[in-house]
C-alpha cells in the first residue's frame, strides 16, 4: 500500500543530500510539497496520484536543490524571488484560502479599495496643488517682490509694489538678470460684432522670457510693440472662431470711450491645468501710458500688481532683501499712509502656498483647507479599513487552527506561518489595489471633478505615482497583516489540537482595535454631519444688507447713468435708483485711517446717495449722507467693526484722518458681508461719491418684480449703449460662486460618511458572521433548549455593546473637536455647528450596529439546530 509520509520522506531526504541543506530548510520544503500534494486530494485524486504531480509540478528533487541553491547565492532579484519555488506555492495557498473565504475576502477587498480610491484622489488632489505654477522653466530662479507694513501693531504681507520699483532694480543690481512689471485692468474688447468686458494684462517683454508660456503662433518677440497682442488660446477662439487670428485687429474701448487698435501678434499654447498666473490679452507695459495716460509710472505713491525679479543664483535673494533699504526710504518719504518696514522676495516655487497671508496677491490659494482635509480624511478610512482586517483575520483564524496545527506538525516555523500570513495579505491588498484603482480612474475621479470643477488626473503610467501606489499597498499590506500574522502564529500545536485555544475574548488589543474602528467610523460620519449643517447654515446666513430685490450693472461712463435713470425713474416697479463709483460685493478701495497711536487699514466704498437705503443697510448709530445736503463731501459712515476699533463711547462726529484729510463720522451701520463667509468681518467705510465719479447703477426692484425689472434693464442698456456689452445682475448671485462650494462640500463630506458608516458596516458584519460561525454549537444547544430569537440577540449584543458605547464616548467629544477645528479654520468665528451634528452621527453609527446584530440574529434564528450541532469543536 502506498504510504504517502514516508514517500515525502524520502524526497525531502533526497533534496537535502544534493546540497547539504539542514533540517530546517528541508522541513520548509517538506511542508510546501505536503501543501501541494493536499490541494490535489480536494481536487479528487487519490493519495499516490498527487503524490506524483507534486513531484513532478516541484522537478526532481536533484533540480529543485540546485535551483533553491543557486536561488540563495546568487544575487537578488525580482526574477529569482518569483522562481522561488516557496514563494509560488505560498502564493497558491494565499489564493485558495481567499477563495475559500469568499465573503470575509469580499469585505476586507471592498473597504481597503474604498480606502485606497481615496487615497489615490488625494493624491491626484495634492500633486495637483503642489505643482500650481511650477511648470515654468526659470521657476527656481523667479521670486515676487513683496512687503511688510505695520497695521495695528501687527506686520501685514502685501503683493503688490510701488510702481518705480521694477525699473531702479534692474539699474541698480547687476546680478539680477531679468524684470518684468505686471498690471491688471478691465477693459472693453471689440472684434467685428463681437464686444465683451475683459481683464487685461499688461507686461513687460521679458515676461514671456522669464515665464515658460509657449506660443502656438506668432513670436514672442512681438510683445516688444506697444501695438500688439498675445492672445490666451480661448480668446482666440471666442473671437476669431476656427478662422485665423494672427495678424488681425482687435480693438479696446477705453472708458473715455476712444479706441485703440491692436495687432495679434501671437497666440499662446493651452496653459497647463495647474496654473494660476496666466494672461487673456497680454500687452506690452508701455501701452499702458496710452491706454491709462493718468497713471504714473514714476510715482512712488501709486502701486503695480506684481514685480517678479528673475536671478541666476537663488542665494542671492537674501543679498537683495538687505539692500532694499534704500528703495524702503524713498518708498516712505512719498507715501506715510504705506510706510513699508521691510521688502522680501517669495519665490514662484512657494507663492502658490505661500500666498494664503499674502494680500493683494497676484495669485492666491483656495485650498489650504482640501490639502489639509483630504489626506486626514484619506488616512481616517485607511485606518479603518486596516482595522476592519485585523478585526475580522483574528476572528476568522477559528476556521484554520488546524491547518496551523498540521503545518506546525511537518515542521513548519512560526516565521513560515507569519510568512505565509503576510503573503495571503499582501496577495488580498494587490487585489485590493487593482480594484481600488478601478475604483479611483472610471468613479471617484469624475465625480470629484464634477463636484468640484477641478482637472485632476492619474496617470497611472508615471513612474512617481506608480512609487505610490507600491508604497501604499506594501504598507496596507504589511500594517493590516502583520499584528494577525504575530498572533496567529504563536499558538501551540498541542492546544491546538486539544481545543485549549481560547482567542479573542480576552485579547485586549483586539477590543482596543474595535474601539478604534468605531471611534473613526464616528469622526467619518460626524465629519458629513456637521459639514452639511454647517453648510445649509451658511447658505441661509444674513448678509447684514437686503440682496434679494436689488439689482446692478457696471456702467462705462458717468453719463450713462443720466440716461439710465432717466429712463427707469417712470417705472413704478423700480423702488430706488442709486449710482456708485464702487459697489458691495464687486468693487472697493483701500485705504488707510491715520489715529495718534496706530494706523487701520480699511476698506472704502464711495457710494451715491441713496445706495445706503437701496440696499437697506441698519443704522445703529447718526444717520446716512443727506440727500440735498454738499456738507457730506468730508463725512463718513462706518461698519460696527470699525467703531469697536475706534474705542470711542459716542462714535458720531468723530474725526479721523485719511488720505491726508480730516473726515466726520456721521453714522454707523451694522457689520455686513462683502465678501463671502470665509473671511472674517472687516473694517469697511462709506463715503459720498460724486456723479462724475459713479461706475455703477443699482435699482431695487419691487418684491415679485425683480425678473421684469431686468428684464427692461436689459432692454433699455441694448437700446442706449448697443455698442457696450451689458454686465449686471441679481445682487443675490453676486456669491453663487460661493453657495455651490457649500453644496460640493455636503456632497463630498456626505459621501465620506456614507463611505466611513459602510467599511464600519462591512467590517462589523464581517467580525460579527465569523464570530457566530464559531459558536453555531451554542446557539444550536440554546435554540434545543428554547432559547427565542430575542434572546440570541441579546448575547450577541452584549458582546459589542460596551465596547460602542466606550468608542461613541471617546468618539463624539474627538470628533466634535477635530471637524470644529476645521470648520472654523474655513469660517472664522461663523461656524453654524451644534451638537445636534454628533448626535445623530451617534445615531446612525448605532443603527449600523443594531443592524448589523439583528441581521444576524435571524439568520441564526432560521437555521437548523442539527446542523449546528454537527460542527466541530
Amino acid at each position: 500500500m502506498f504510504d504517502l509520509n514516508k514517500a515525502v520522506k524520502y524526497w525531502a531526504k533526497a533534496y537535502q543530500r544534493y546540497q547539504s541543506y539542514d533540517e530546517g530548510n528541508t522541513l520548509e520544503m517538506e511542508a510546501h510539497l505536503h501543501e501541494q500534494i493536499e490541494e490535489y486530494i480536494e481536487e479528487g485524486m487519490d493519495e499516490k496520484a498527487a503524490f506524483h504531480k507534486a513531484v513532478e509540478a516541484f522537478g526532481p528533487a536533484e533540480q529543485v536543490a540546485n535551483e533553491e541553491f543557486l536561488n540563495q547565492k546568487r544575487p537578488f532579484s525580482l526574477v529569482t524571488f518569483i522562481k522561488l519555488a516557496m514563494l509560488r506555492n505560498y502564493f497558491k495557498t494565499s489564493l485558495r484560502t481567499l477563495a475559500k473565504n469568499p465573503t470575509t475576502s469580499i469585505i476586507n477587498i471592498f473597504g481597503l479599495a474604498m480606502a485606497i480610491g481615496i487615497s489615490l484622489i488625494t493624491y491626484a488632489f495634492m500633486d495637483f496643488e503642489y505643482g500650481v505654477d511650477r511648470f515654468h522653466k526659470n521657476v527656481n530662479k523667479l521670486y515676487l517682490s513683496t512687503f511688510y507694513v505695520n497695521r495695528e501693531g501687527a506686520e501685514a504681507h502685501y503683493g503688490k509694489s510701488p510702481a518705480p520699483l521694477a525699473a531702479m532694480l534692474k539699474e541698480d543690481f547687476s546680478y539680477i538678470e531679468n524684470v518684468t512689471r505686471i498690471e491688471d485692468r478691465h477693459a472693453i474688447m471689440k472684434q467685428g460684432t463681437q464686444v465683451f468686458h475683459e481683464q487685461i494684462r499688461y507686461a513687460d517683454p521679458s515676461f514671456l522670457e522669464m515665464f515658460t508660456f509657449p506660443l502656438a503662433q506668432g513670436n514672442k518677440a512681438n510683445l516688444q510693440d506697444p501695438g500688439m497682442v498675445i492672445l490666451s488660446q480661448p480668446m482666440a477662439v471666442k473671437y476669431f472662431g476656427n478662422e485665423e487670428a494672427l495678424g488681425k485687429q482687435i480693438t479696446m474701448v477705453l472708458p473715455d470711450q476712444q479706441q485703440k487698435t491692436f495687432i495679434i501678434g501671437g497666440i499662446a499654447e493651452p496653459f497647463p491645468e495647474n496654473h494660476i498666473i496666466a494672461f487673456d490679452f497680454l500687452i506690452n507695459f508701455e501701452a499702458l501710458k496710452q491706454t491709462y495716460p493718468a497713471f504714473e509710472l514714476n510715482n512712488w505713491k501709486n502701486s503695480i500688481n506684481a514685480t517678479f525679479v528673475m536671478v541666476n543664483d537663488p542665494s542671492q535673494i537674501s543679498t537683495l532683501k538687505a539692500d532694499m533699504n534704500k528703495y524702503r526710504e524713498i518708498q516712505n518719504a512719498a507715501d506715510p499712509d504705506w510706510a513699508i518696514t521691510a521688502f522680501d522676495f517669495v519665490s514662484l516655487y512657494d507663492l502658490h502656498l505661500a500666498s494664503g497671508p499674502i494680500r493683494d496677491d497676484i495669485s492666491y490659494d483656495g485650498s489650504l483647507e482640501g490639502r489639509i482635509g483630504l489626506p486626514v480624511i484619506a488616512s481616517l478610512l485607511l485606518l479603518l479599513a486596516i482595522i476592519n482586517y485585523i478585526n475580522i483575520a483574528i476572528v476568522s483564524v477559528s476556521k484554520r487552527l488546524n491547518e496551523i496545527g498540521l503545518r506546525k506538525v511537518i515542521g513548519a516555523s512560526r516565521g513560515n506561518i507569519i510568512y505565509q500570513f503576510l503573503l495571503e495579505n499582501i496577495v488580498l491588498t494587490l487585489f485590493s489595489g487593482l480594484v481600488g484603482a478601478a475604483l479611483a480612474y472610471f468613479v471617484l475621479l469624475p465625480w470629484f471633478n464634477g463636484i468640484t470643477g477641478r482637472v485632476l488626473n492619474l496617470n497611472m503610467l508615471d513612474p512617481q505615482l506608480l512609487s505610490f501606489i507600491i508604497g501604499l499597498l506594501l504598507f496596507t499590506g504589511i500594517a493590516s497583516g502583520l499584528y494577525p500574522a504575530l498572533y496567529i502564529s504563536k499558538f501551540e500545536v498541542i492546544q491546538i489540537f486539544k481545543g485549549k485555544v481560547r482567542f479573542g475574548k480576552k485579547n485586549v488589543l483586539n477590543k482596543v482595535f474595535l474601539v478604534i474602528q468605531f471611534v473613526i467610523a464616528c469622526i467619518g460620519i460626524t465629519g458629513g454631519v456637521m459639514f452639511s449643517q454647517n453648510s445649509h447654515y451658511q447658505a441661509g446666513r444674513d448678509w447684514g444688507y437686503k440682496p434679494e430685490s436689488i439689482l446692478y450693472a457696471k456702467i462705462d461712463q458717468p453719463s450713462d447713468f443720466q440716461a439710465l435713470e432717466s429712463s427707469f425713474a417712470k417705472n413704478p416697479a423700480i423702488e430706488g435708483i442709486a449710482g456708485a463709483a464702487d459697489h458691495m460685493g464687486k468693487q472697493n478701495m483701500q485705504a488707510v485711517i491715520q489715529l495718534p497711536d496706530q494706523q487701520i487699514e480699511v476698506r472704502k466704498l464711495a457710494v451715491g446717495k441713496k445706495y445706503l437705503e437701496n440696499l437697506d443697510l441698519n443704522f445703529v448709530q447718526g444717520r446716512s449722507f443727506l440727500p440735498n445736503s454738499k456738507g457730506d463731501d468730508k463725512s463718513i459712515i462706518i461698519n460696527t467693526t470699525l467703531a469697536k476699533k475706534l474705542n470711542v463711547d459716542e462714535v458720531p462726529g468723530f474725526s479721523v484722518r485719511m488720505d491726508s484729510t480730516n473726515y466726520t463720522v456721521v453714522g454707523i451701520v451694522e457689520d455686513f458681508h462683502f465678501y463671502n463667509f470665509y473671511y472674517p468681518m472687516r473694517p469697511f467705510i462709506f463715503t459720498l461719491a460724486q456723479p462724475e465719479d459713479y461706475q455703477w447703477i443699482t435699482l431695487k426692484a419691487r418684491v415679485g418684480e425683480e425678473d421684469a425689472v431686468f428684464n427692461e434693464m436689459k432692454a433699455t442698456w441694448e437700446e442706449l449703449f448697443p455698442t457696450i456689452p451689458f454686465e449686471g445682475g441679481y445682487q443675490e448671485d453676486v456669491w453663487v460662486g460661493f453657495f455651490e462650494e457649500l453644496f460640493i462640500q455636503i456632497e463630498f463630506t456626505t459621501a465620506v460618511s456614507i463611505i466611513s458608516a459602510i467599511i464600519a458596516a462591512l467590517g462589523l458584519y464581517g467580525m460579527v458572521r465569523l464570530n457566530i460561525a464559531g459558536r453555531a454549537k451554542e446557539f444550536s444547544i440554546r435554540k434545543v433548549l428554547g432559547a427565542l430569537s430575542i434572546d440570541l440577540a441579546r448575547s450577541i449584543f452584549r458582546q459589542y455593546i460596551l465596547l460602542a458605547l466606550l468608542a461613541i464616548a471617546v468618539g463624539a467629544p474627538l470628533s466634535y473637536y477635530l471637524v470644529r477645528s476645521l470648520i472654523v479654520l474655513m469660517f472664522p468665528g461663523q461656524e453654524g455647528i451644534g451638537l445636534l451634528s454628533v448626535v445623530v452621527a451617534v445615531g446612525i453609527l448605532l443603527l449600523v450596529l443594531v443592524a448589523v446584530i439583528a441581521s444576524q440574529t435571524w439568520k441564526v434564528s432560521k437555521s437548523n439546530p442539527v446542523q449546528g450541532l454537527r460542527v466541530e469543536s
